[in-house]
């Protein structure tokens, strides 16, 4: 997100949201893995290879199969 934590932080609090939230003020990530949409996820491996992503919203259970799919869960 290229939001202030200020900004993000009541949201992340209310939705509960357990998982790390990239803040990307200054756009170095959107460039470097030019995201074309919001959200757009990646998942990595554990050896830090990149083994899915998606550029539309996903429900709960079509995450947990994208990580199923990249042998995550």
């Amino acid at each position: 997100s290229g939001e202030e934590l200020d900004k993000v932080q009541p949201f992340i609090q209310q939705k509960a949201i357990s998982y790390p939230v990239l803040l990307d003020p200054g756009d170095k990530v959107n460039k470097e893995f030019a995201v074309e949409g919001i959200p757009k996820s990646f998942v990595y491996d554990r050896e830090g290879k990149m083994v899915a992503q998606s550029v539309d919203m996903r429900t709960r259970q079509q995450f947990l199969e994208m990580l199923s799919r990249a042998g995550l869960q």
